[in-house]
């Protein structure tokens, strides 16, 4: 997270479960994560759209990211700005990972591979 020098640079990882909060419960939080995450922010999108755009604030340049998510800002109004966000990249890549079936809503693997200035984007929601 620290360089030699005691300067940021980021986390090598970011690993999370993020919680899947509705809009409808995030009340006065709204002008706060308008502000925060402005890449990705929805009047209307859940509270894991904004950990998304976080965990890259605090990874390093060359870093992975691997995140277990609801699938829904694949298709949702709510996640347009995420999907923006997730396309500004020079790489992005769609593949299928083996995950459980008996949830009760379809999750997401979203992993991210940092190599230089491009970033692979790898997800499941099978």
């Amino acid at each position: 997270m620290l360089d030699e020098k005691g300067n940021y640079v980021g986390f090598d990882v970011v690993i999370g479960n993020p919680p899947y909060i509705r809009q409808e419960d995030l009340g006065e939080s709204k002008s706060l994560l308008k502000k925060t995450f402005p890449q990705t922010y929805a009047g209307t999108a859940d509270l894991y759209v904004f950990f998304v755009e976080q965990g890259f604030k605090v990874m390093r340049p060359e870093g992975n990211f691997i995140f277990i998510m609801p699938n829904k800002w694949m298709r949702a109004g709510y996640g347009l700005g995420l999907r923006k966000f997730s396309k500004r990249t020079e790489s992005f890549r769609l593949q299928t990972l083996a995950i459980c079936r008996f949830l009760m809503m379809l999750p997401l693997i979203l992993v991210s591979f940092m190599f230089k200035s491009s970033v692979h984007f790898l997800y499941s929601t099978q």
